[in-house]
């Protein structure tokens, strides 16, 4: 595996546990330890059968199961582990497509695209939608999400705030 290649694979394993909360990790975990029965801390070939006729898909071949196993262990360790098996579990519930959806608010809130929402760029969106806010309240609500103490709202700290970090 290449550089690069481990680089996005690390990068997607991190996007997914941001994208969930702490109980909904806790709960991927509780499925993934039913399904790990030897407790190896990674999900076999056999395991990875049972846990795709469980989540309905019809008996796999033992083909499905190879590409299935291939696509799912990048890190080539002979078994689906914990991170890998998130991934898995949340490719459906669109959790980056929820990231992404914040992405676009941010800029459509970053009115002057310096990349990031100042507090008159928070005022001006709350006017178009009918929201009169006070500059006191605009102040705090940037306060409140101004991790690094810049007055402004940086993309970081607006999906932190959103995605509840």
């Amino acid at each position: 595996m290449s550089d690069d290649e481990e680089v996005i694979r690390r990068r997607k394993k991190n996007e997914v546990f941001d994208c969930l909360t702490e109980d909904e990790i806790e709960k991927y975990n509780e499925a993934f330890n039913i399904f790990d029965k030897n407790k190896s801390g990674r999900i076999s070939m056999a395991e990875l059968g049972e846990l795709m006729s469980n989540l309905g898909k019809n008996n796999p071949s033992q083909t499905e199961l190879q590409d299935i196993m291939e696509e799912l262990d990048t890190a080539k360790s002979g078994g689906v582990e914990f991170s890998e098996f998130l991934v898995l579990m949340t490719k459906e519930s669109g959790c980056k497509d929820k990231k992404d959806e914040f992405r676009e608010a941010f800029e459509v809130m970053d009115k002057d695209g310096d990349g990031n929402i100042s507090g008159d760029d928070l005022r001006q969106v709350m006017v178009q939608l009918g929201v009169n806010l006070s500059k006191e309240d605009v102040e705090e609500m940037i306060k409140v999400a101004d991790k690094n103490g810049s007055g402004k709202v940086n993309m970081e700290e607006f999906l932190s705030i959103m995605l509840m970090d």
